[in-house]
């Protein structure tokens, strides 16, 4: 039973990885369709969900100096 516990928690932590990576490596840009997305959600005993489109592009780290 511990191992479980022990995926679940390493399972977590590299979607958090993953999550941080996109953060720091991509501008994000809601598309136009998307603008009033929460806005077109339906909820009944289930949420309804609709496509949520963000466009992403690489940013350039500049590189640092010591100096």
């Amino acid at each position: 039973m511990a191992w479980v516990l022990t995926a679940d928690s390493l399972a977590y932590a590299e979607m958090r990885l993953i999550l941080a990576r996109l953060v720091f490596d991509f501008d994000m840009k809601l598309a136009e369709d998307s603008k009033d997305w929460v806005k077109r959600q339906k909820s009944y005993t289930l949420w309804d969900r609709l496509p949520l489109n963000v466009y992403f592009t690489p940013v350039k780290h500049g590189e640092v100096g010591l100096g």
